[in-house]
Parts: C-alpha cells; structure tokens; sequence
C-alpha cells in the first residue's frame, strides 16, 4: 500500500515544483513543500521497512527494532522544521515590514532625477506588505506649483519607481515651501 502513495506524493511533488518555477505564490509554496514532506515521509518509511526486512532476513532483527524509531524521529524534525519554515515565510509575506536598504536607494535615485522639480524631501514612508510595495514621499513644493504639475510629477515618478520594482503604489504629498528664517 506504500507504493501508490509514494508514486502519488512523488507525482504531485514534481508537478508542485513546476508550478512553484512558473507561479511567486505563497500558496503553491505551501502545497510543494507539503508534497515534499509527503514524498520524503514515503522514502523513509520504504527504506526502512526495507532495511528492517533485509536485516532480519540476515539474522539482525534486533538492529531492526530500532530503525523504525529512529526513521520516525528524522522525519518528525524534518517536519518540525519544514512546518517551522513555512509558518515564518508566511508570517513574513502578511507583515508589513520597511523596505530593504538596497531597495531605499532606489527610491533616493528616483528624487535625484527629479531634483530640479521639488524645493526638498520631508519624511519618506515605506513598507512592504505581501509582495506590495508602498512609497509615500513628501516633497515641499515651490508656492506656485499648480495641481497639475504636482500630478505629472507624482505620475513620472511612479513611471520611474516601476522601472525599478514591479508592485508599487505610489503616493506624492506636496506640501508648501517651509517658512523663510522659521526653523523647523
């Protein structure tokens, strides 16, 4: 009976493995590393039956005794671990945590191309949530920066962050010029 569902688990194992290749999905992350542990338990449980029938077949039967506990407990942490893994790659994708520094600097070359246009940078909020990136920039703007210019300048600069990252939302927020003399 070990036999059908260990072609099943390895059916099922390689045909997940090609769909995690094509598909960045969390859920068919899930399913191959499932398929996985099921293709491994199978292994380990044939060989060791195997093992145990060949040894005592040889006469060692009393080696055989603890084959069997000793399989059970390498397969018992592989799946602790895998589950483990799992469960903390899918904690991740649900937080929202800060861009990367790598990624920050994108942004920060993206605000030099657009130098010219904007008087300076006030706060820069970044997270990620999912595979969703969120950039919300605030930019003190000249006085008489009409609504228009303000939305052609939001729309290049997301042009420019998608050059960069794939899943993006971008959001400008002008603000005025900072008071002359005043400090902040």
């Amino acid at each position: 009976p070990l036999l059908p569902s260990l072609a099943r688990s390895v059916y099922l194992f390689l045909h997940s493995r090609r769909l995690k290749r094509r598909a960045d999905s969390p859920l068919v992350d899930s399913y191959y590393v499932g398929f996985k542990v099921a293709t491994f338990f199978d292994i380990g449980v044939v060989l060791a039956l195997g093992t145990a029938w060949v040894l005592t077949y040889r006469g060692h039967g009393g080696a055989a005794y603890y084959l069997d506990p000793a399989v059970s407990l390498l397969l018992a942490l592989y799946m602790l671990y895998t589950g483990v893994t799992l469960t903390v790659g899918n904690f991740k994708i649900l937080m929202d945590l800060p861009l990367p520094e790598a990624e920050q600097l994108k942004i920060m070359s993206v605000l030099a191309r657009e130098f010219e246009n904007y008087e300076n940078v006030g706060n820069i909020y970044t997270r990620r949530s999912g595979r969703q990136r969120f950039v919300d920039i605030e930019l003190y703007l000249k006085a008489n920066t009409s609504v228009e210019d303000i939305m052609r300048l939001q729309t290049r600069m997301q042009g420019h962050l998608k050059e960069h990252f794939e899943d993006v939302k971008f959001s400008l927020i002008p603000l005025p010029p900072p008071a002359a003399g005043g400090g902040d």
